[in-house]
């Protein structure tokens, strides 16, 4: 894929500079750097080791009909 990459920037640029103009030298992509702090409160990142507890949502159930009200036009 880098291959290609070169080979379309090189295209482009013989096409601008048969237009005069001129494109800049040819970006690299620098490696990212690495992740030196900890994770903030609350991100994914600090719940790794979390345990949470199961929540009973029974009583949710009686909060919405089981079917939706009759159309009356």
């Amino acid at each position: 894929m880098q291959t290609e990459v070169q080979d379309m920037f090189a295209f482009f640029q013989a096409q601008f500079t048969v237009m005069g103009h001129q494109l800049p030298p040819h970006p690299t992509r620098a490696p990212r750097p690495p992740i030196s702090s900890p994770p903030m409160p609350g991100s994914a990142g600090s719940n790794a080791g979390a345990v949470v507890p199961d929540v009973d949502l029974s009583a949710a159930r009686n909060l919405f009909p089981p079917a939706p009200p009759p159309f009356d036009p």
